[in-house]
């Protein structure tokens, strides 16, 4: 079920108190995306909300790494050919699996003039989150972290075998 379905006053306001789109997509289906270990694994992109970046990319890499029991990230590397002394552009997406512990789920409520019913608690429930971080130090970089190869090499030999 979408956003507009389950808990659209809600969504937008969160999209609104974020500053920038909040992606979403059935927990279930980003678990068996991601796996469940919680070992960095490699990730297809396309199969993600915004997998609109690989149709407009090269992308080299995605990774998801759980940070927490309820947060994960996933890192994109896409080579930008304009970046010639650092070619590999590093985007994080930060991945929230309920409500983030940083916002007032109350407060939200109350101020996207929704409920706190059933249905609010069955769309947190069932969904992962998916926002944008803001560019770090790390943005551009010269090539793809030898622990990210090492990622995407152990990925294929266990697909090949």
């Amino acid at each position: 079920m979408n956003k507009d379905e389950r808990a659209p006053k809600f969504h937008t306001y969160w999209e609104h108190v974020e500053g920038r789109s909040v992606f979403t997509m059935p927990r279930n289906t980003w678990f068996d995306l991601r796996g469940y270990e919680d070992v960095p694994v490699q990730i297809d992109v396309t199969r993600t909300p915004f997998g609109a970046v690989a149709q407009n990319a090269s992308i080299v890499a995605a990774i998801a790494t759980n940070i927490a029991s309820t947060q994960a990230e996933v890192h994109i590397y896409r080579y930008d050919p304009k970046d010639v002394a650092t070619p590999i552009n590093l985007d994080k997406y930060a991945v929230w699996q309920g409500l983030p512990g940083h916002r007032d789920y109350t407060q939200m409520v109350n101020a996207a003039s929704t409920d706190d019913d059933a249905n609010m608690r069955a769309y947190l429930e069932e969904n992962a989150f998916f926002v944008k971080l803001e560019p770090g130090p790390d943005h551009w970089l010269p090539s793809v972290p030898s622990s990210v190869i090492a990622i995407v090499s152990s990925s294929s030999e266990e697909s090949s075998s």
